[in-house]
């Protein structure tokens, strides 16, 4: 991303190389790539990624985004809840963000 433009995001692929983003603080970055930003693709795509550095990211960035936004995620955290790959901490961030809708 360079000169304040962003590329094209469509496929799981394109997503993956922003998930850098997600190691930022999320309200400033919010404010410096604005609304148009489709954050709820990028933390689909990284909460399904089978990377679990990049799924918990994802998890702390859930604060971001709508109540219909999360619950359109809602089979992904219930899965991520189950998954004892996932760490204790990603399993209660997602069972928090259930028991919330």
């Amino acid at each position: 991303m360079s000169n304040n433009k962003i590329p094209p995001l469509k496929t799981s692929d394109d997503f993956w190389f922003s998930f850098p983003i997600l190691e930022c603080s999320p309200q400033p970055t919010k404010e410096k790539l604005g609304d148009d930003f489709p954050y709820n693709e990028l933390l689909k795509h990284a909460l399904c990624s089978e990377s679990k550095y990049w799924s918990s990211l994802a998890l702390q960035w859930l604060e971001l985004i709508s109540l219909d936004e999360k619950i359109k995620l809602k089979e992904i955290l219930e899965l991520i809840v189950l998954d004892k790959s996932h760490p204790q901490r990603s399993r209660h961030l997602a069972r928090k963000y259930l028991k919330d809708m």
